[in-house]
């Protein structure tokens, strides 16, 4: 069922209840550029079933697509990692309250937004973070942009895995290319170094059918070959000029090759052979992420209520979001702080190593190598 309304501002509403117009698939994907707002990601990990759609134009342009489910007293966005602001989400709300008189909470997972208010009672807490990485036209650009020691680790070990292994390359595969082998050994080497360090792996069989599945929709692969096997390798999705990896593992045998920066940076390199604007290393803030220059883009749960009496009926859902975002606040607290320590103790070994050859330097004359900054703030290799 299709309600088209008027608005303001030449804005023109329409919705199609438990419904997904065709032409989704690509306004969506060239409107928001997510792979979390994507119609590929939607259908293999989840389904359209009573999911409905709300777009608002202005004129002919689409300014907002929202696909939602309607449970009872509560609407659920579908779409996530996306930027949303003030103005759209208030849009929907009044649309949403005014349409369908029973709801009355309207909730949005993992969004970018920088709302401070709305006319109506709301909940925002930050649940994700988003590691981005913005991409320059041309590898070599991208390469001088890394810090000095992360050149020099890329630099070296690609030449010492070259000299080592006269066999190594690097291939790439697209959508129908991709080999469902490839995609199965990556898992296992994630498997391998999740049980190196006493952790078991989240990925399961039925992951990996469904990241094979839907790689070969929109999906690149790379894969490090050593003497004819998979070392190394990513999976990564293409959405608009974004890409997204998701996947990325290596062979902790070759370790000492520091293979997992390798096979980074010759992912991140293809992304950007291929004219990517961005490359999104997802949720977890790991080190190698920053080193490869990521910027943290903040993701929150936002809840929106029709009055404050609704928000007091659904009291246990606001209570539910403050107690994660909450514990959420104290996790980032808790890292930040591993940070800043994993990085005193840095300076205060090289601080160390310094004060031992100005011993040897007292006793012998020799001259002391006087470390540079870059080595000093240089961050452990995953």
């Amino acid at each position: 069922m299709k309600i088209q309304t008027h608005k303001p501002e030449s804005i023109t509403i329409a919705c199609y209840e438990n419904y997904v117009p065709p032409f989704v698939d690509t306004v969506m994907d060239g409107l928001y550029q997510s792979l979390f707002s994507s119609m590929a990601l939607i259908r293999i990990y989840d389904s359209v079933n009573l999911v409905s759609t709300y777009v608002a134009r202005d004129a002919d342009a689409v300014v907002a697509l929202f696909l939602f489910r309607r449970e009872g007293s509560k609407v659920s966005v579908c779409n996530e990692v996306f930027k949303v602001d003030a103005a759209e989400v208030t849009r929907f709300a009044d649309y949403i309250f005014s349409r369908f008189g029973g709801v009355n909470v309207i909730s949005f997972r993992a969004v970018e937004n920088d709302i401070h208010r709305l006319p109506f009672p709301y909940l925002r807490f930050n649940t994700l973070e988003d590691i981005v990485l913005t991409l320059p036209s041309c590898v070599d650009d991208y390469l001088a942009s890394l810090g000095k020691a992360t050149r020099r680790t890329i630099r070296g070990n690609m030449n010492r895995l070259a000299r080592s292994f006269p066999t190594f390359r690097f291939d790439v595969y697209e959508n129908e290319q991709i080999r469902e082998s490839d995609v199965r050994a990556i898992i296992r080497m994630n498997h391998a170094r999740m049980a190196g360090k006493d952790k078991v792996s989240s990925y399961s069989d039925e992951d990996a059918r469904r990241i094979y599945a839907l790689a070969r929709v929109c999906g690149l692969v790379g894969v490090l070959m050593l003497d004819g096997r998979v070392c190394a390798g990513a999976v990564s999705y293409r959405i608009g000029d974004n890409y997204f990896m998701s996947l990325a593992a290596h062979d902790p045998h070759y370790d000492s090759f520091r293979l997992g920066t390798l096979n980074g940076f010759l992912n991140i390199s293809e992304c950007i052979l291929r004219g990517a604007k961005e490359c999104h290393l997802l949720w977890g803030q790991h080190d190698y992420k920053y080193r490869f220059l990521g910027v943290e883009r903040g993701l929150d749960n936002l809840a929106v209520y029709r009055s404050p009496a609704a928000m007091l009926r659904h009291a246990d859902h606001a209570l539910k979001m403050t107690f994660d975002g909450v514990r959420r606040h104290v996790q980032r607290r808790a890292h930040e702080a591993k940070r800043r320590d994993a990085f005193s103790w840095r300076i205060a070994v090289k601080v160390a190593a310094g004060l031992r050859s100005m011993q040897r330097f007292s006793r012998s004359g020799l001259g002391m190598r006087v470390p540079q900054l870059g080595e000093l703030g240089k961050l452990p290799e995953d």
